[in-house]
């Protein structure tokens, strides 16, 4: 009867060990799996902020340009080009389509 419990606490005790070594390893596996992420994150985030940082100076170009070509655009380039002054100014309206009737074929809704 005594050996008998002597070899179930072995047993006990080579399971016990290889429950932790599973353990152990599992956690690593998984440490080293979280830390490539991360490092992959990390550069991710650098090609982004370049990205970022090319558009933004190709936007702060593409502004320089519009206000360049903004301020040479006036009456006498108007002019220049053969548009002219007009002397009576006309306005279109156009009615919303609220006001007009609905109709389904030759019926009135």
């Amino acid at each position: 009867m005594h050996r008998r419990s002597i070899t179930a606490v072995l047993s006990l005790k080579k399971r016990i060990f290889w429950i932790l070594i599973i353990s152990i390893a599992s956690l690593l596996i998984f440490y080293g799996y979280f830390v490539s992420h991360s490092i992959i994150n990390v550069v991710l985030r650098e090609e982004v902020e370049q990205e970022l940082t090319r558009v933004t100076t190709r936007i702060s170009d593409l502004e320089f340009q519009y206000l360049s070509k903004k301020d040479s655009i006036n009456l006498a380039f108007a002019h220049s080009l053969g548009f002219q002054n007009v002397s009576q100014k006309q306005f279109v309206s156009r009615q919303s389509l609220l006001s007009q009737r609905l109709t389904l074929g030759e019926e009135s809704l």
